[in-house]
């Protein structure tokens, strides 16, 4: 009988434990279904304005360039693909962030000229990557180019080391931040860096909340962006926008949007081409978008076939005027076109 009756109890505990359990899911499940609604709701009211970004081609590089055999053989790797850049106007210097495929990954940084589009030096990060930086900054340091990236949500300062084979590497000098994120800028002397360990809202982590570091890497502030706009580490999974690219303006700040597509992917707002710009204190002004099919239809007049898009990165230029990376892959084989895009007011 007391066996009995303690089954009885400890039924009646496991059913009412399942059924707080399925109320919370489904709450939490609902919050989420209105909060995605609502974002959906503001970017097709963006749609709706029926502003598109306007763009030229600037300047083209070939998605493999003539080191890329040799560097994914040195890597022992499939493929690297490109996940930020800088250009270096006085210089007339373009670097190239790349990333391995596999976890851990391997990263290199490549070094074109920016009028001939020669590729100049690859540099192969020794070190095993957990982690990937969409963001990429080169300065001139007393110990020669430095280049920072984010490595274990660290903000890392890596020598660049030239080499006459063509293939250099890189020297770690240390890390300068913690908690960082895959995006980040640098601009009159103050770091703008993603956080990547934010609390949570019913959709996951924003991607919009900004330390602003001085140049001892002190933090000075923040700015925060709404989710909106800055979308999601899981944007992919909400079909909802996420930022591919991020700058820093004179005025205020940029963000450039549009996750990966092909031509087998089912359009959401996820791979929509666009450009959000903020004011000074993050507040949006304007929003344009376009669709992947209305972006490749458009470079397909230039000569430009694309089977996939994504974008990444984006930078203003010291006479203001911004500019953003397309990578585009051609159907069949491991071919493309690396697309900078000079965006119009």
């Amino acid at each position: 009988m007391a066996l009995s009756l303690r089954l009885v109890m400890a039924f009646t505990a496991t059913l009412s434990l399942t059924t707080c359990t399925y109320a919370q899911s489904h709450t939490e499940q609902t919050a989420a279904s209105a909060a995605r609604d609502k974002m959906i709701g503001r970017f097709n009211e963006a749609l709706s304005t029926q502003n598109q970004p306007k763009f030229s081609i600037l300047k083209t590089l070939n998605f493999q360039s003539s080191h890329y055999q040799e560097t994914i053989e040195r890597l022992d790797a499939r493929y690297t693909y490109p996940q930020g850049f800088q250009i270096d106007e006085e210089r007339e210097l373009v670097y190239v962030l790349r990333y391995s495929n596999g976890r851990p990954t391997r990263g290199v940084i490549e070094k074109y000229h920016w009028k001939s589009g020669e590729i100049m030096m690859t540099y192969i990060i020794p070190e095993p990557q957990p982690t990937v930086s969409e963001g990429l900054v080169i300065k001139k340091e007393t110990d020669g180019d430095v280049a920072y990236i984010r490595s274990g949500n660290t903000l890392a300062r890596l020598l660049l080391i030239d080499s006459p084979s063509g293939f250099g590497n890189t020297q770690r000098l240390g890390s300068v931040a913690n908690n960082v994120a895959q995006s980040f800028y640098h601009k009159d002397n103050e770091w703008f860096v993603e956080k990547f360990k934010i609390s949570k809202d019913s959709l996951g982590e924003s991607r919009g909340r900004y330390m602003i570091l001085d140049s001892e890497f002190n933090t000075i502030g923040e700015v925060t962006f709404a989710p909106q706009y800055a979308g999601y580490r899981n944007s992919e999974k909400w079909n909802i926008p996420k930022h591919q690219g991020f700058a820093v303006l004179d005025n205020g700040y940029a963000m450039t949007m549009g996750g990966y597509w092909d031509v087998r992917t089912k359009t959401s707002p996820y791979n929509y081409f666009g450009i959000n710009f903020f004011d000074k204190n993050g507040k949006p002004i304007k929003s344009e978008y376009m669709s992947p099919e209305a972006f490749s239809a458009q470079i397909a007049e230039m000569g430009i076939q694309a089977y996939s898009i994504e974008n990444e990165g984006l930078q203003e230029l010291k006479d203001g005027k911004l500019v953003t990376l397309q990578i585009i892959r051609t159907q069949g084989g491991r071919g493309g076109k690396l697309l900078f895009l000079l965006i119009e007011p």
